[in-house]
């Protein structure tokens, strides 16, 4: 038995040391110009090939964009990420580190380590310092996006990434968001940059999107090199719950750098107060986009959980007003009691913020009780 429990140890202290020093070289971008959508980089990750390309930017080689897609992959994979030649600035590789430290507290796995030749002093991790240029806008054309765009007056560029939500084969609802996004982009006098990528998936297929879409976004950003020097990430949650996600005000500065910076933004606001505050802004709701379920990106389904809280939003912030992109059928309370239940509990934190302004008795206030009903059974 004794000489059973020293194997045993024995084994687990060779499995760690094995594990040590399994490593991947950090990969160089190629430049290349026959991609699908334009010129643009691309990489080999253990024979997959990784590409961003676009038809409205350069994109340059940095190994900053290569070290926030590379870091939490090594994690994911158990591996060292092993740096050779000019290293990236050692204030950005602590911040990578401590990004990956906070997800490894999130979701239980350890942060990234980096083997050198030499030896890699890093600082403690710091808020890259407010830097000079323009500023970006990741772009969705969600009710999130919108609300940075029309809160941020000194955005000069919009950032649409294609094979993120939209895959890269779908090429009808892609072609139809690009048209919408060009018409906001007009009308704010800004630039529309598009940029196409295989990255989620290739790359990324079999990591949750949940969690690592925050990495890719900054990656693309730090490919874009000077377009713009602040990027703004816009928050998926709301005051008062905010849980572990890929976008995250604690998360998402330490992807940035000592020439690309990375903001959340608009954490302190509800999604119906977002919309009540663009009551005004016409073009919002002509562009308005909140879900994915029609194929041919024909606007949004209007029966889907997303839809029809936002139909619900609409009545309840700021009545009068529709989204062009919205169909009106099914009718909305028919479109309530269609939803089977809520999945999680921010769902249902954010359909109760609706039983204060809906009067009691009110049809659309006992469908609304009624599916929370069903879905806090369900959450049990």
């Amino acid at each position: 038995m004794a000489l059973n429990r020293k194997l045993k140890r024995w084994g687990k202290r060779l499995a760690r040391a094995l594990n040590r020093n399994r490593h991947i070289l950090l990969p160089e971008w190629r430049t290349v110009t026959d991609l699908p959508h334009g010129p643009g980089i691309a990489m080999t990750v253990e024979e997959q090939e990784v590409w961003f390309s676009s038809p409205d930017a350069d994109l340059h080689p940095t190994p900053e964009a290569a070290v926030c897609l590379l870091a939490p992959w090594c994690v994911h994979h158990n591996l060292n990420l092993r740096l050779v030649g000019k290293l990236p600035a050692p204030a950005f590789l602590a911040n990578v580190h401590s990004a990956t430290t906070l997800m490894g507290s999130w979701w239980g796995h350890r942060p990234v380590t980096y083997q050198t030749d030499g030896p890699l002093d890093l600082p403690s991790p710091a808020s890259p310092p407010t830097l000079e240029g323009d500023t970006g806008l990741f772009f969705s054309g969600g009710v999130d996006s919108f609300y940075s765009l029309v809160q941020n007056p000194d955005i000069r560029v919009i950032l649409f990434v294609v094979g993120f939500d939209i895959p890269l084969a779908n090429r009808a609802a892609w072609e139809a968001r690009i048209r919408c996004y060009r018409e906001v982009a007009h009308a704010r006098g800004i630039t529309l940059v598009t940029v196409f990528t295989n990255l989620r998936e290739r790359f990324l297929n079999g990591m949750s999107w949940s969690q690592h879409h925050g990495c890719a976004l900054t990656a693309v950003a730090h490919s874009l090199g000077t377009l713009a020097s602040r990027w703004l990430i816009s928050a998926s949650f709301f005051p008062g719950f905010i849980m572990p996600w890929g976008t995250h005000p604690d998360l998402d500065w330490r992807w940035g750098s000592d020439s690309t910076s990375f903001q959340h933004f608009g954490i302190d606001r509800w999604r119906g107060e977002k919309l009540a505050a663009m009551a005004d802004e016409d073009f919002v709701h002509r562009n308005l986009h909140v879900c994915y379920a029609n194929p041919d990106g024909s606007g949004d389904c209007g029966k889907c959980e997303k839809c029809v809280r936002t139909r619900l939003t609409y009545h309840c912030e700021i009545p009068g007003r529709r989204c062009s992109q919205m169909p009106d059928s099914p009718p909305l309370l028919q479109a309530i009691d269609g939803i089977d239940r809520l999945p999680n509990h921010a769902l249902v934190l954010v359909w109760e913020h609706f039983c204060q302004f809906l009067p009691a008795g009110d049809p659309l206030s006992v469908a609304v009780e009624q599916l929370l009903k069903r879905s806090r059974a369900g959450l049990r």
